[in-house]
């Protein structure tokens, strides 16, 4: 009785895709009707606090490769993520792009990171074109400052 009514909670909510689980206690209420009251209020302000954010969208660019003898590829994401966000928690991205001499269309372009609240959460990309060595007869035809070597 000194502690009065107290509840131990927990609910679930669907947020776009994802299912939170809410889980949260009410101490030292005059009586059970009270605590009851209690839950129902702070439940009732947690839906408009989740939101769900797509970080990024399966073919999606990051980023791109242009050489100078004109082949070019882009750097696109693998996959849909989505993660679930209380508020408006920041989100930030780093992108990384692995250093090619040639590449097919499929491999491996690098990845983007993108971290919130304490975690990191990786998408990798992909070339969605081709790179190759220009060839005899292009580094014929420039002069030697162009080839970079």
């Amino acid at each position: 009785a000194e502690a009065g009514s107290c509840l131990l909670f927990s609910t679930d909510y669907v947020v776009g895709t994802t299912t939170v689980t809410v889980i949260g206690v009410v101490l030292g209420a005059v009586n059970r009707d009270a605590a009851d009251a209690a839950v129902t209020a702070l439940l009732a302000d947690v839906p408009s606090g989740f939101h769900e954010v797509t970080l990024a969208v399966a073919g999606q660019e990051f980023g791109s490769l242009t050489t100078v003898w004109d082949d070019r590829a882009r750097a696109l994401a693998t996959e849909t993520t989505r993660v679930v966000v209380w508020s408006d928690d920041a989100i930030s991205a780093e992108i990384e792009l692995i250093e090619v001499i040639e590449a097919e269309s499929g491999d491996p372009a690098g990845k983007v990171e993108f971290a919130l609240d304490g975690r990191v959460i990786a998408v990798s990309l992909v070339f969605d074109g081709s790179i190759s060595e220009p060839g005899p007869w292009w580094r014929v035809g420039r002069p030697l400052s162009q080839l970079g070597r």
